[in-house]
């Protein structure tokens, strides 16, 4: 799948983007061939609210209602139904079509800067895998866990468990890289320069 200008970040943080749509909770992602392969849980909302436009159209042939005894009156409380998908293939053309999507979207900036969101956690788990020069093998999130196997440039394959506290601290690091990198964005010129 890389092209020249292929990097994990990018990717993954516009698989996110995708997925942020469907209100993911749970993901299982691995890397296959010249596409990823998703399952995951997640729920639709059941209120007057608009729910946000679905990247996914095809692929939502997929979904299928799910029922758990006893989760009824939370259910109904929180006015959502939980449904599974299995199988989604998301292809490099998917992966571009989401980039594109996301910019253009009105949440764009609004959900940039937050460390839980799917996108950004995807995001940093993106970057590490650039950092590492590894290449992705499969990556669960549960719980705000990130469970990631991945293979090093030596063929050592690896599997490494990234908890919230984690995260933060890996998101926070990168956050500080972006101000150092792009100074002009958050220093302005005194009359003393």
């Amino acid at each position: 799948m890389p092209k020249t200008s292929f990097t994990y970040e990018k990717t993954l943080r516009a698989i996110g983007q995708g997925l942020e749509t469907l209100r993911v909770e749970k993901i299982e992602l691995e890397a296959v061939d010249d596409h990823y392969l998703i399952h995951g849980h997640g729920r639709r909302p059941q209120t007057a609210e608009a729910p946000k436009p679905s990247f996914f159209k095809e692929p939502m042939r997929f979904l299928r209602q799910s029922s758990k005894p006893g989760s009824g009156s939370r259910a109904a409380a929180k006015k959502s139904t939980a449904f599974e998908f299995a199988g989604l293939e998301v292809t490099q053309k998917d992966i571009d079509d989401f980039e594109r999507r996301a910019k253009t979207s009105p949440s764009h900036s609004q959900d940039s800067l937050d460390p839980n969101s799917v996108s950004q956690i995807l995001r940093l788990v993106g970057a590490y895998l650039d950092y590492r020069k590894s290449c992705l093998l499969k990556l669960s999130w549960r719980d705000q866990t990130v469970t990631l196997w991945r293979r090093d440039g030596l063929g050592v394959e690896s599997k490494e468990i990234f908890t919230p506290t984690n995260l933060y601290d890996l998101w926070v690091h990168r956050y500080k890289q972006r101000q150092i990198a792009h100074p002009a964005q958050t220093m302005k010129k005194t009359g003393s320069d």
